[in-house]
């Protein structure tokens, strides 16, 4: 086999595969799922997850209070990461 053939081959077979993806994309059968996907984003996110008690929401509080701040963020003096050529002069 040489390599047109080969190359020819692999180009049908891969022109199959999209229009075999274009038939599952648009069939009447998956619209309303689709659909769903489509209006996931504009859903309430938090209407899903159940409330916490006082206990978890204590526990979740003091766990993200214990979270490292990232260093080099904004202007608070000698620690940000900036040289004199970052400092602002106005």
């Amino acid at each position: 086999m040489n390599f047109g053939l080969i190359h020819s081959v692999w180009t049908v077979l891969l022109f199959v595969l999209f229009i075999g993806i274009i038939v599952w994309a648009w069939s009447a059968k998956r619209k309303p799922r689709f659909d769903e996907a489509a209006r996931l984003p504009l859903e309430d996110e938090d209407s899903h997850l159940l409330p916490l008690s006082q206990s978890e929401e204590k526990r979740a509080q003091r766990a993200t209070a214990r979270l490292p701040l990232p260093l080099g963020r904004g202007n608070e003096g000698e620690g940000s990461g900036r040289g004199e050529e970052g400092k602002q002069h106005g």
